[in-house]
C-alpha cells in the first residue's frame, strides 16, 4: 500500500521543520497506513517487537540457509525450523546480496539449455527479477532458490 501524496508531502514539510523521526514514530506512520481495525496494532508490535510495557519479546529477521537446502522444497527448510525451539518460519527472500551475482548467476543457469525457445524463456524470466523479493509461506512443493534466505519470527526469552 502507498501512501497518499499528501501525507508524503506533510510529512516532508514536517521533517524539513525537524531533523528526523522517531523510530517509534516511523513503526506507528507504517502500521497505521494499513486501516484495518487492530491490524495497525499487529503489524506496530511485530515491527517493533515489544509488548505492551515495551519489553522485547520477538524479533523479524532473515537467516541464512544451508547451501544443502538450495534447490529442496521448502517442506524440507520448514522441517528443519519444526525443530527449533522459539523460531518460526515464515517465508523466503529471495534474490539477496549484490543484484550482479544475482543476475549473472541467472543468465548462466538460463544458457545451459541447446534448445532456443527455452533459453528465451529463461531470459525472459531474468528480466521480471526483483532484488530482495519477499515470499510469505511459499507452497510445500516451492523449491528454494540460490540467494535465498529464510524469514523468521523468533522469541526472546526473559
Amino acid at each position: 500500500m502507498q501512501l497518499p501524496t499528501k501525507l508524503i508531502q506533510k510529512l516532508k514539510e514536517f521533517r524539513k521543520k525537524f531533523v528526523g523521526f522517531s523510530s517509534k514514530f516511523t513503526k506507528t506512520i507504517l502500521s497505521k497506513t494499513v486501516g484495518n481495525d487492530g491490524m495497525s496494532n499487529v503489524i506496530q508490535h511485530l515491527i517493533g517487537g515489544s509488548d505492551a510495557s515495551n519489553n522485547k519479546t520477538h524479533s523479524i529477521g532473515i537467516r541464512t540457509i544451508r547451501q544443502e537446502i538450495i534447490g529442496q522444497q521448502y517442506t524440507l527448510l520448514q522441517e528443519l525450523y519444526q525443530t527449533k525451539e522459539n523460531t518460526l518460519l515464515i517465508g523466503i527472500l529471495e534474490n539477496t546480496g549484490t543484484y550482479d551475482n544475482v543476475y549473472n548467476t541467472a543468465i548462466r543457469e538460463a544458457q545451459k539449455t541447446s534448445n532456443f525457445a527455452e533459453m528465451v524463456q529463461n531470459i525472459r524470466h531474468i528480466k521480471q527479477l526483483k532484488a530482495y523479493n519477499p515470499i510469505f509461506l511459499p507452497a510445500s512443493d516451492y523449491l528454494i532458490q540460490p540467494y535465498s534466505m529464510a524469514i523468521v519470527l523468533e522469541r526472546i526469552s526473559a
